[in-house]
């Protein structure tokens, strides 16, 4: 039922509050509009690419960086939401790159910031300290947010940290 009423809805680009019980399948219900739409976004990159080398070299420019943030509760959750995601490019691995930011140590995690994933999967607290230090860095390629379980994000001292990364984000994400 959720994925149901909300992949068409998140597929026209509209923003969504969904509340449903676990196991609901909320994660496949925000993940894979997500991935459709980074999907999109690179094949139309590469038309653009192929047909005006002029053109394609502003618009691949301003594709760079993380195209998708979703933000969990827990280094757990973050670890989970990752193999689900994963999973679900099971078919298109070698054209989306995910990252997720769980338990590695913060020095192995800037690395993986360096090759600009399109989904990056975090802590609030671990996305702001990234942010502040300048490891990553959000630009207009960013066009969604996900706060997953958004009650327990700001239950656990999250309020804080989300409101440092508000800074960060373009005012145009969905």
């Amino acid at each position: 039922l959720v994925q149901a009423q909300c992949l068409p809805l998140a597929l026209q680009g509209k923003d969504l509050l969904v509340h449903a019980k676990t196991g609901s399948g909320k994660t496949a219900a925000y993940s894979l509009p997500t991935l459709q739409k980074i999907l999109q976004a690179k094949e139309r990159n590469s038309h653009s690419n192929s047909s005006s080398s002029t053109s394609s070299a502003t618009s691949a420019t301003s594709e760079v960086g993380v195209k998708a943030v979703i933000l969990v509760p827990t280094r757990e959750l973050c670890a989970q939401v990752y193999e689900q995601v994963v999973s679900f490019l099971y078919f298109c691995q070698d054209k989306i790159s995910v990252v997720g930011l769980s338990a590695e140590t913060a020095e192995v995690q800037k690395v993986w910031l360096r090759e600009n994933p399109d989904v990056l999967i975090a802590t609030p607290a671990r996305l702001a300290v990234h942010l502040k230090s300048g490891d990553l860095v959000l630009n207009d390629a960013l066009d969604t947010l996900v706060i997953d379980e958004a009650d327990l994000v700001l239950s656990f001292g999250g309020e804080d940290d989300i409101r440092e990364i508000v800074d960060y984000i373009p005012k145009t994400v969905q």
